[in-house]
């Protein structure tokens, strides 16, 4: 090792020079004397060390075995923060091994570790009989203690053996062995333990798997067994393979004991799926560089049913939902700012039954556009859309669609600027292929022209206090087939009509549209007010209204949407939330019915509640409700609070879920789920317990 060594005394010599010629270290004193060999530190030190800062009251050099003994007040100060008091410091300057004793150690984050001895070699520490915790050190609130542990300072890993976790001085839990990342870098190993107990399923335990495989990939496996229903296994498997490709494929299985199903009359035993998310922005890196934009998105889901998911209890990836379907996609396009073409296929899953066979699929649907493009004069526009569709399921009606649209756009600003006037032309040639039907069904085509006529303004003025915006629009619409082939439109069965055709509204319809906004500058009041009403020449009456309403005052919201049809003299929509927001307390009531505007049948019908107190910084309560105006039930409760403190935290939550299931008879059913759960967390290392009922 290099020398280098300064001593703030005449007394020294150049004795305690000589002995430690060959150490890296740099010893300040004021008082140093020599008897055999042995040299003599008093009245304080400073030691340089490896780029560590050391001190003590004094301290002892044996030259004979190179250690440098340091005692009094011992202090490490180490380059990388960390502090370290010890009764006493034993160094071997020929190996650099230290030897703490009767230590306590403290990091940047707060992580302390006391005991009666420690040994470094190199990048390992040992510990003997020592405690680890992250609270205040006088009382703390949680510890660990252990009877050995090794810490590796490159990884930053620690792992105990025989390790307890007390709660203040009471022991609550035994490991063997345990592991406790003090970094925030990903590396492979056990994750947080799950458990719970659950009087349908009985105990649950997962035990998650991490493993860092590189950089730009990892995999997560989640082994689980539910005690009363039976046991599974999902995996996750994470990757990027450029700045902006990257993905997840994460897959799954669970098996129910026959008990189980017998029990609750489960149509499904084995529960199982296959998950992918991936996006690529570049994905052919030769059209990059010539100026086209081009991009891949997948997010593809193929599954048995509902428990696939419901059972994982760990994140899931997120998927497009439509009402009872799950729905899978795949999109890829290329564009420039001067044309656009894409394909996209996209595949539905019926949740809410076994059969799928008669579900519609996309499979694939190609599309060519052309933007906006002056014609003639800035004034007149036109673009253009080329689309293929493949309509297909195993059984019933199928059907492949060509569709060619051109809008044809004239704009005129009259008045100032004030007034808008909007002329549109919509040529739409298409042709249908049907099949699985009667011969005289097999086609149809058509050319239609849709008429647009609208007139809009759009007003904003500033007063001293506030500020109020006003965009008003009427538009006149009516289609006209010019000419068809193979069927007439109004012969067109309603199945092919529902599942296939685009609607053309022949008659003449006249839209009232208004945007309204206001702001004051002052008071913190805003309103915004938007209303859609639709007037048919032909029945010489409106016909349908929509109308939003939101008042926001200080911490007050109220929003209003409201669906009303004249044609039925009956509302075909409600939805009113009312919310009050404040930093220690807050609440919301909401009301939400929804009726199919064909039958008038009510689809949803629901009321739902919400609320929350902070009672401090560190204790909030929460309790919510949904109650089912169309089974006359509660559809889910839940009461629950949070205390969360510097070193740990929990979590009480206690309610009850349905969960939809599908029967043996292939039918709709659900289970009620009541639940407590009970979540303790030490921080920082993640270390959890989560169990309930």
């Amino acid at each position: 090792m290099k020398h280098s060594l300064i001593l703030a005394t005449l007394l020294l010599g150049s004795t305690f020079v000589e002995a430690i010629e060959s150490k890296d270290v740099e010893v300040f004193t004021t008082n140093i004397k020599e008897e055999n060999n042995t040299f003599y530190i008093d009245g304080g030190v400073v030691i340089e060390y490896d780029g560590d800062i050391i001190t003590a009251n004094n301290g002892i050099y044996n030259k004979n075995n190179s250690t440098l003994t340091l005692k009094g007040g011992a202090t490490l100060i180490s380059k990388s923060g960390k502090r370290v008091n010890a009764k006493e410091f034993v160094i071997n300057l020929d190996n650099d091994h230290i030897l703490f004793k009767d230590f306590f150690q403290i990091d940047k984050e707060d992580i302390w570790i006391s005991g009666i001895e420690a040994k470094k070699e190199e990048n390992i520490v040992k510990f003997k009989n020592a405690l680890v915790s992250s609270c205040v050190v006088e009382n703390p609130d949680w510890m660990i203690g252990f009877d050995k542990a090794i810490y590796d300072t490159t990884t930053k890993e620690l792992k105990l053996s025989d390790a307890k976790v007390y709660i203040k001085d009471i022991p609550i839990f035994y490991f063997p062995y345990l592991y406790l990342p003090l970094s925030k870098d990903r590396r492979s190993g056990f994750l947080r333990p799950k458990y719970a107990n659950m009087s349908d399923e009985g105990s649950l335990l997962e035990l998650p798997y991490f493993w860092a495989i590189s950089k730009s990939q990892d995999l997560e496996i989640d082994p689980q067994i539910r005690t009363k229903r039976g046991y599974g296994l999902y995996a996750t498997y994470r990757f990027f393979h450029a700045k902006d490709a990257y993905g997840t494929i994460k897959a799954g299985f669970f098996n129910d004991k026959k008990s189980y199903t017998d029990k609750y009359n489960i149509r499904y035993n084995k529960h199982y799926g296959v998950e992918l998310l991936y996006k690529n922005y570049t994905l052919i890196d030769a059209l990059s560089k010539k100026g086209y934009q081009n991009a891949l998105y997948i997010n593809g889901v193929h599954l048995s049913d509902r428990d696939y998911i419901s059972l994982q209890n760990r994140n899931y990836l997120k998927h497009f939902s439509t009402g009872s379907f799950l729905e899978s996609r795949l999109n890829y396009f290329v564009k420039n700012n001067y044309f656009y073409s894409g394909v996209n296929f996209r595949y539905f899953k019926y949740l809410n039954g076994d059969n799928n066979k008669d579900t519609l699929h996309l499979l694939p649907n190609l599309h060519l556009h052309l933007p906006h493009n002056n014609l003639i004069y800035n004034n007149l526009s036109y673009s253009a859309d080329l689309t293929a569709t493949n309509y297909t399921r195993d059984l019933g009606n199928k059907s492949f669609k060509v569709k060619f649209e051109v809008p044809l756009e004239l704009h005129y600003s009259l008045f100032s600027h004030y007034l808008n006037l909007n002329i549109s032309e919509d040529i739409v040639a298409t042709a249908y292929d049907f099949y699985n039907v009667p011969i005289e069904q097999k086609k149809y085509s058509s050319i239609v022209a849709n008429h647009k006529i609208e007139l809009a303004t759009d007003l904003t003025k500033v007063y001293d206090s506030a500020i109020h915006t006003a965009m008003f629009s009427l538009i006149y619409t009516k289609s006209t087939i010019i000419s068809e082939d193979w069927m007439k439109y109004r012969s067109i069965p309603q199945s092919l009509k529902s599942d296939f055709i685009d609607e053309i509204p022949f008659d003449s319809k006249l839209t009232f549209r208004t945007h309204q906004y206001w702001k004051s500058l002052k008071k913190g009041v805003s309103l915004k007010y938007i209303l859609d009403a639709h007037y048919y020449f032909k029945e010489n009456k409106l016909r349908d209204l929509k109308q939003e309403f939101t008042l926001s005052y200080k911490k007050w919201s109220l929003y209003s949407e409201f669906g009303y049809s004249f044609k039925y003299n009956k509302t075909t929509g409600i939805y009113n939330k009312i919310k009050y927001k404040d930093k220690k307390y807050g609440a919301s009531l909401g009301f939400y019915w929804k009726k199919d505007y064909e039958t008038l049948e009510t689809t949803s019908k629901d009321l739902t509640a919400s609320a929350y107190y902070k009672y401090d910084e560190n204790l909030r309560f929460r309790a919510s409700a949904a109650y089912d105006f169309r089974n006359k039930s509660l559809r889910n409760w839940q009461v629950g609070s949070f205390l969360d403190k510097k070193c740990w935290s929990i979590d009480l939550s206690f309610g009850e879920n349905i969960k939809p299931i599908i029967n043996k008879a292939g039918n709709r059913d659900s289970i009620s789920n009541k639940y407590f759960k009970v979540q303790f967390t030490l921080l920082p290392f993640g270390l959890s317990y989560a169990g309930g009922s």
